[in-house]
């Protein structure tokens, strides 16, 4: 998966379910990949909250004409909104992809890997949850 793969889930599905003979080094990059960027939209989202409250406290927004408030706080909302539906797709992209990984790369072998899986998908489901309810708590201020 490459980075200009983040935006186009169809694709990365559809590659994953058609392709007969998966090599297990992929899916584990894939997985990595979907980790990292997951990671760098949590950065970002964090980013955006800290402008977000130095704007509004910022004189020359608060002096600012509507349309220049209008403005400033519609491109924070794109951003916040596109940043939140990353945010949201990598990690459930992770989450299914070590799922699969689990399923198919352990079978008959040690549950210790396949309990290494589970706790890395909980603690992202975790870290998504916890994203996404900062994300709207942003949102109504």
């Amino acid at each position: 998966m490459g980075i200009r793969d983040v935006d186009d889930d169809t694709r990365y599905w559809s590659t994953f379910m058609v392709t007969k003979h998966l090599q297990w080094e992929d899916i584990k990059s894939d997985s990595d990949c979907a980790y990292e960027v997951f990671q760098q939209q949590t950065s970002i989202a964090s980013m955006i909250q800290l402008q977000w409250s130095y704007i509004r406290t910022e004189e020359s927004f608060l002096l600012g004409t509507p349309a220049h408030k209008i403005r400033t706080v519609a491109k924070q909302m794109e951003d916040m909104m596109l940043t939140s539906v990353r945010i949201s797709r990598m990690g459930m992209r992770y989450v299914c992809t070590l799922r699969f990984y689990k399923e198919h790369m352990f079978v008959g072998r040690s549950e210790k890997p396949k309990e290494e899986c589970e706790r890395d998908a909980e603690a992202t489901l975790l870290q998504l949850d916890k994203s996404m309810k900062r994300f709207e708590a942003s949102s109504r201020t």
